[in-house]
């Protein structure tokens, strides 16, 4: 199969084009559904890189009624003492549940996991 593109009117098609593309959403529920927010350092504060990461995904969320609900998984590497750990990774998730909660995402939506 062999598709030509004629150059009349092709601007104007082509600029519809480019602002139907800048309105789509840069991921999808699959890449939303698997997404993974780093906590550089061992740390708990998100970092740029994972607010805007999460900014992301809010505007999926809002943008799709269909997705109610949302399961937030804490973890930590298995270095150092379980119970330090585990502590880790519940307050990873909580910062990113409140997070979320801060940028309009209902809580009763929201399950966090550790």
């Amino acid at each position: 199969m062999e598709v030509r593109v004629l150059p009349v009117k092709f601007n104007r098609a082509y600029g519809d084009y480019q602002a139907c593309a800048a309105k789509l959403l840069p991921m999808n529920y699959d890449q939303v559904r698997q997404a993974r927010v780093g906590f550089p350092g061992g740390g708990i504060d998100l970092d740029a890189d994972a607010r805007a990461r999460l900014d992301v995904i809010i505007d999926f969320l809002k943008a799709d009624p269909t997705v109610n609900h949302i399961e937030l998984d804490g973890h930590s590497d298995n270095s150092g003492n379980r119970l330090t750990n585990r502590d880790l990774s519940r307050r990873r998730a909580l910062a990113v549940q409140d997070y979320l909660k801060a940028h309009g995402i209902p809580e009763e939506q929201i399950t966090v996991r550790f």
